[in-house]
């Protein structure tokens, strides 16, 4: 008899879903990272634009929930770039 609980990798990604729109899927995050390639090779995302993202990302934490105290490998998904300071956001 199969068990009605979810497995391990299922909870593991459920977790991980914090958006309201629901998870992204690999197609999605394939089409933006395409968008983004085209906008930065046809000029519209300038080294600005780069250096600010960088510095964003740097200071961010990333902690996955269920790895309290651990060390692990950790991704951060960027959905969205907009210039504003963190006071009107």
């Amino acid at each position: 008899m199969a068990s009605l609980a979810p497995s391990k990798a299922k909870k593991r990604r459920r977790q991980f879903d914090c958006s309201s729109e629901g998870p992204a899927t690999a197609i999605t995050i394939r089409k933006s990272w395409k968008k983004f390639e085209e906008d930065y090779h046809n000029g519209r995302l300038d080294r600005y634009v780069l250096s600010d993202l960088n510095a964003a990302v740097k200071g961010l934490e990333v902690r996955p929930i269920h790895l309290d105290n651990a060390k692990a490998n950790r991704t951060v998904i960027i959905d969205g770039i907009c210039k504003e300071s963190a006071k009107t956001a």
